[in-house]
């Protein structure tokens, strides 16, 4: 409000109001300086390039009672957008999509040093010659031809011009556009621009431009076959429609498929390209070939068929292999998705059952979770958990004492721990 205040008496000359806000100003920072002092001392924290991470968060626990204050978190991933900034300077780490298949970086929670990290140097300067273009715009005087547009002979000729300007003067909107769109640069600092934000931040200059009244329609006329035409659109649209219904589909099969093979192989079989989708496939078909096939063979007695018997071995071992197959596609689709490769070592756990190599390999793949998840400490506890399934104990102690130096409060590491000793 004080700053709305500001700009209207600077627009409107209203020296008075100016001079009565500034004695309002000086009079708060010395009726308040203790308060204002610790207000600008915890303005390190929102300074990305000055200020000290490790410092803000070692004194920030010191007092932290429940939860991390937000500004040290948020400290900790501008820190991680920084440096990945510094590491990929010009196109940064790939805009959104590709950062979030490296598993590099997510969200920096400041759009600013978001455009950084994902699009480098070159995109940030884009984006701010974009904000300062906007403002410039914003803050511009109104075109010099609207007053040559008034004069006399053009007035007499059209007078419809006095009353677009005086309309156009009646409802100046120039001042809350300038303050939204700068609120908008202000909680872009501590966020990112979700859907709502980012289309006002595209509106209030599209507001404003418009209401100037210079927009000008310009039409060219296609020369196309209009029947041809209009096939193609139906075509275009039947074709886009009918990939999203599969899509869909396949979804709903997914969802289906948690605990049914057969809804599992279909969305599959709709979307082939959807790592999520093979992975559980793979993890359903470790389960019935530990669940359902396994136990049916180890049922059988001595009068049962040596056809019978070879069937349903080879059943268990296609079960198998395709349930491997497919968990291992699923992870080189994308080799840097957690869930994936969590549900890689699940299946292999599963597995397990069948033949203890598959705890080594379902280790493996947990440590390569630690790799891309250091500070997890449920990683490090389910490590601790499978070493010591297969007795190899200073391997699990030293799993689970990793976990509780994570979790200082983890109680279930702490007892398998005291189990060992």
């Amino acid at each position: 409000m004080i700053a709305f205040a500001v700009i209207a008496s600077i627009q409107k000359k209203q020296i008075k109001i100016l001079l009565g806000l500034s004695v309002l100003l000086f009079a708060i920072l010395f009726v308040k300086s203790a308060a204002v002092g610790r207000t600008l001392q915890s303005l390190n924290k929102i300074n990305p390039f000055y200020s000290d991470t490790v410092t803000i968060i070692t004194e920030e626990n010191k007092t932290r009672i429940g939860g991390s204050d937000s500004m040290a978190i948020r400290r900790v991933v501008w820190q991680g957008a920084l440096e990945l900034g510094k590491k990929y300077p010009f196109f940064g780490t790939g805009v959104e999509t590709s950062s979030e298949a490296d598993f590099l970086y997510n969200k920096a929670h400041n759009e600013y040093l978001n455009f950084l990290a994902t699009t480098g140097f070159l995109g940030l300067f884009a984006y701010l010659f974009l904000i300062f273009s906007s403002l410039r715009v914003l803050y511009s005087n109104l075109p010099k031809r609207f007053s040559a547009e008034l004069s006399a002979e053009k007035l007499s000729a059209n007078p419809s011009l006095l009353d677009r300007h005086a309309s156009l003067a009646m409802t100046d909107l120039r001042s809350p556009l300038i303050l939204g769109f700068i609120s908008i640069l202000i909680t872009n600092y501590f966020g990112f621009s979700v859907v709502n934000v980012a289309l006002f931040f595209f509106l209030f200059p599209a507001i404003f431009l418009s209401h100037l009244g210079t927009n000008k329609i310009i039409s060219k006329k296609i020369n196309l076959n209009q029947s041809l035409g209009i096939l193609l659109v139906l075509g275009t649209a039947l074709w886009l429609f009918l990939g999203v219904r599969r899509m869909w589909l396949a979804d709903l099969a997914y969802t289906g498929g948690r605990s049914n093979l057969s809804k599992d192989l279909l969305a599959v079989k709709l979307n082939p390209k959807e790592p999520l989708y093979l992975a559980q496939l793979g993890n359903i078909q470790a389960m019935v070939a530990t669940q359902i096939i396994d136990p049916q063979i180890k049922e059988m007695t001595a009068s049962t068929s040596a056809d019978l018997r070879e069937k349903a071995n080879s059943y268990l071992t296609q079960y198998t292999k395709d349930a491997l197959e497919n968990v291992n596609k699923a992870v080189s689709m994308n080799k840097f998705n957690l869930n994936l490769l969590k549900t890689k070592a699940r299946t292999e756990l599963t597995l397990a059952s069948l033949d203890p190599k598959y705890n080594l390999e379902a280790i493996q793949t947990m440590l390569k979770l630690t790799e891309l998840s250091p500070t997890e400490a449920s990683n490090y506890y389910n490590i601790g958990i499978l070493y010591t399934s297969i007795d190899k104990n200073d391997e699990a102690k030293l799993a689970f004492q990793k976990a509780i130096e994570l979790k200082p409060d983890y109680q279930a590491a702490k007892d398998r721990l005291n189990l060992l000793k």
